[in-house]
């Protein structure tokens, strides 16, 4: 017998969850009791009961390729306003084990590399920051924080988005696209879960306590209620407000760091361990950057929507 449905996703993009939730809810599979949450929120219990008949992977370990063609599927999408929140969900949120999955990990002024997370970025790190590494990977702060902002400054080219945009078109005829952002709305989540069931018959009943499940998603979420503080921290800058910021993450660092950057001309921020601790240090920052290390920024990729030599000379490199 066939899978009922295939979910193929990138990391982070809860597919696991997405596979829990159509098991139980679907009358195509046998009934489920356990919840499907670890302490950190990773809808990764392995106590649960599947019914097997809903395969779950990422077309990545195929060669970028889906399988099981022939079967309904469903791709998670992802855009570029997703971003954020997934980059904070991969480099800080911890893995099954937090003892040991946890991506980054801040100690001081230093921030520690998970080993087999390194290897992702070893050859980029070693180009840009002249870093070889040893046994124990363990990098300045302020490297750490400029690195993810290089994501941020380009973000129409990040990887996972365009590996994204490249599945999309090669997806099985058969194929619900079920966009990321939905897994953070109650009640898109519960309009686009109704669509997928319909398309593919998946035979899902949606009643209280699927709502109320997917309620329980949202409170276990990594950093849900912080997931747009970066919006408001950068309408305070617009608004020359002053706003603590001294609790963000290292990816919101960075996030404001690419903000700062391409909205003040010229202005790049400053490679310290230390990080801005309100918006009015920001607004001081801006203003008074001195006019004799004013330069075009080379990390843009365009300036005044234009290509930016400086940018495209890095690339050569």
């Amino acid at each position: 017998m066939g899978n009922i449905v295939n979910i193929a996703y990138q990391g982070s993009t809860h597919g696991n969850f997405l596979r829990y939730f159509i098991d139980r809810f679907s009358a195509l599979t046998p009934q489920i009791n356990e919840l499907p949450f670890l302490s950190n929120g990773n809808s990764h219990n392995p106590d649960v009961k599947y019914s097997g008949l809903i395969d779950r992977y990422h077309p990545s370990h195929y060669n970028n390729q889906f399988k099981n063609t022939d079967q309904p599927h469903i791709f998670i999408t992802i855009t570029s306003d997703d971003l954020h929140y997934l980059y904070r969900f991969f480099y800080t949120r911890g893995g099954d084990n937090e003892a040991t999955d946890v991506k980054l990990k801040i100690d001081g002024d230093y921030v520690e590399f998970a080993p087999y997370h390194y290897e992702l970025y070893r050859e980029r790190i070693k180009a840009i920051y002249n870093f070889e590494s040893s046994e124990k990977i363990r990098l300045p702060k302020y490297v750490v924080r400029d690195f993810i902002k290089l994501h941020y400054l380009d973000m129409n080219n990040d990887v996972l988005l365009q590996d994204n945009k490249q599945l999309r078109k090669i997806a099985p005829r058969n194929t619900f696209f079920f966009p990321v952002d939905a897994f953070w709305n109650h009640e898109k989540f519960l309009k686009c879960i109704d669509e997928c069931g319909k398309k593919l018959d998946l035979r899902l009943t949606l009643d209280k306590t699927a709502s109320e499940l997917h309620l329980l998603f949202l409170k276990n979420l990594h950093e849900f209620k912080t997931k747009d503080r970066c919006k408001i921290i950068f309408d305070k800058i617009r608004d020359q407000q002053d706003f603590d910021i001294s609790n963000i993450d290292i990816v919101e660092e960075a996030f404001i760091s690419a903000w700062i950057e391409k909205n003040y001309e010229f202005v790049i921020t400053p490679l310290t361990n230390s990080f801005f601790k309100n918006t009015k240090e920001i607004v001081e920052y801006c203003k008074l950057y001195p006019a004799h290390y004013k330069a075009m920024n080379p990390n843009l990729p365009t300036f005044n929507g234009m290509p930016n030599p400086f940018y495209l000379w890095n690339l050569k490199k």
